[in-house]
């Protein structure tokens, strides 16, 4: 895991884990609460807030945060596991995965994929086929694009694979997997369980 999401009470070693991710794999992460004598630390991160809500308290101080990228995961409806999920990488991956879309596409035709904030928020159940949709516009032409046009983003996290022959095959998430099948996979999972994608 890129980052250490532990905190730890001053002068004790015990912590009380809250939830965990990693690419839909587990992974620490530490969640505590902190009285009003601020003698209990808060350490937590955007997957913590997303899945643990208004169930934490307000006052909450950010210890250590790494960068982790662009996370994106269909929650269930206790949103204290995910149904699928996918490290995305940096969040200029995404942005240049984005910003081919546009540039060797028509953008406008693609308003569910490209208007939506890269770090926040989520689409909507209603949005999902839509999007669907789009990846398979996408996924068609980028197929018939040559790897050749592949512009890397300006801090990656995922490397190119090095058989990839097509652009759409140079786009891929943390696993290696192509974005557009990791997006469509999200989606489907998405209208399957009545959830929508989250941004963390």
């Amino acid at each position: 895991m890129r980052g250490d999401f532990s905190a730890h009470r001053p002068g004790s070693t015990q912590s009380r884990p809250c939830i965990s991710r990693l690419g839909g794999r587990k992974a620490a992460v530490r969640v505590f609460e902190r009285d009003v004598n601020a003698t209990h630390p808060v350490a937590y991160c955007r997957v913590a807030r997303a899945v643990a809500g208004d169930r934490f308290p307000r006052q909450l101080q950010i210890l250590k945060v790494a960068d982790m990228g662009l996370y994106l995961c269909v929650f269930n409806e206790e949103r204290d596991d995910e149904h699928a999920a996918s490290e995305v990488g940096s969040y200029a991956d995404f942005g240049a995965f984005r910003q081919a879309v546009a540039g060797h596409l028509v953008g406008s035709d693609f308003p569910v994929l490209l208007l939506h904030s890269d770090c926040d928020g989520e689409w909507t159940v209603e949005e999902l086929p839509a999007l669907i949709k789009e990846l398979d516009v996408i996924a068609a032409a980028f197929d018939r694009l040559p790897r050749a046009l592949y512009v890397p983003s300006s801090d990656p996290a995922v490397s190119v694979p090095p058989d990839a022959s097509t652009l759409c095959e140079c786009y891929v998430d943390v696993q290696g997997d192509k974005l557009v099948d990791v997006l469509r996979h999200l989606a489907r999972t998405g209208i399957e369980f009545n959830r929508p994608i989250s941004f963390n």
